[in-house]
């Protein structure tokens, strides 16, 4: 049976121990058995590689270029893509806060305008005042009362600016009285009514609201 490379160096060895040969003959026998055995080896395992041709070899490397070293086009504009994205939400909200700050505006504008409109339009039809204070009848059917006011300009004034928050109301009837809530009185400016359907039949004083 023939002995394998290992074997044989043993035996080498063997007669290194022995001193038939020398540390440089056995150095000389090793590295030559040893590298016989490695070439062995390669050549065995080149026996189950098959050789590719230039053309299928080039396929290759391009494929492992393809899926390894490229980059797609996304993976090179990523970085100004993703900056235009945050451009484009940026000025969405620049250009939607002062519209939506507008549109409020403009309601509460309108809201004001509307008030002050209506404050302007509005007009004192009937004023009846007594100790009790001052009472103004407004053609939009308000009544406003202003108890312990002396009959004042200022006291006139503070009737136009309460009108809107009142909630007493009055119709005329046929007769020409003045019903509130059932109860009904007849303007007549010889008993504390100053203005009558408009007509001033006593003229109002200067002066501040009297409380």
């Amino acid at each position: 049976m023939e002995k394998n490379v290992y074997q044989i160096l043993q035996d080498w060895h063997e007669l290194l121990k022995s001193g038939v040969i020398t540390d440089e003959e056995f150095a000389t026998k090793k590295k030559e058995l040893l590298g016989g055995e490695k070439s062995k080896k390669n050549l065995h395992i080149d026996d189950n590689v098959s050789v590719l041709t230039f053309e299928e070899q080039a396929q290759r490397d391009a494929e492992y270029e393809l899926l390894f070293n490229s980059k797609s086009w996304f993976q090179k504009n990523k970085g100004w893509l993703i900056g235009l994205g945050i451009a484009i939400v940026v000025g969405i909200f620049i250009l939607y806060l002062p519209s939506e700050k507008s549109n409020v505006n403009s309601k509460s504008d309108i809201y004001s305008q509307s008030k002050i409109s209506e404050k302007k339009e509005r007009k004192l039809r009937y004023l009846f005042h007594a100790n009790g204070g001052v009472i103004g009848y407004f053609d939009d059917g308000r009544v406003v009362p202003c108890a312990r006011c002396s009959f004042t300009t200022g006291a006139v004034k503070y009737l136009y600016e309460e009108a809107d928050e009142s909630t007493r109301r009055y119709k005329i009837l046929k007769n020409g009285a003045i019903d509130e809530d059932g109860n009904t009185s007849w303007p007549d400016k010889s008993d504390g009514w100053a203005l009558i359907d408009y007509k001033w039949y006593e003229d109002v004083p200067e002066g501040g609201l009297g409380r």
